[in-house]
């Protein structure tokens, strides 16, 4: 069974690609049936072709800074939890706000991928 930090590494390394607009990243490390929840999208939620593509276009992180607060492993499964402070602008407004997050990573023949990611605004979070 892989260790905590693993996920550590592998959370901070999906952010950096998304900081950097690595899309070739972004595409390694998610599954093809990775689902995005947010209440940014119309229907609460987007498959993963349409989550990239959202990332490239319309968020634009200036930096982030990353808390895990529990991370439970499984045999084919990990769950990771962290605060997020964020500092990003998106087709609304510049934002500099906390988010809960939860990430699932699923093992596909040997290699972890994350399948679902699901962020909320944490008004109730301070720095």
């Amino acid at each position: 069974m892989p260790e905590k930090e693993t996920f550590k590494a592998l959370s901070l390394e999906w952010m950096d690609a998304w900081k950097a607009r690595d899309r070739q990243t972004l595409e390694r490390l998610t599954a093809k049936d990775m689902i995005l929840f947010s209440a940014f999208f119309k229907s609460g939620f987007v498959e993963r072709d349409q989550a990239i593509q959202s990332m490239m276009d319309s968020f634009k992180i200036y930096h982030y800074r990353c808390r895990f607060i529990n991370i439970m492993v499984y045999e084919e499964f990990a769950v990771v939890n962290s605060i997020l402070n964020v500092s990003l602008l998106s087709g609304l407004a510049a934002d500099d706000d906390a988010y809960q997050v939860t990430d699932v990573w699923k093992k596909y023949n040997n290699e972890w991928k994350l399948v679902c990611r699901q962020p909320a605004l944490s008004t109730l979070i301070h720095a």
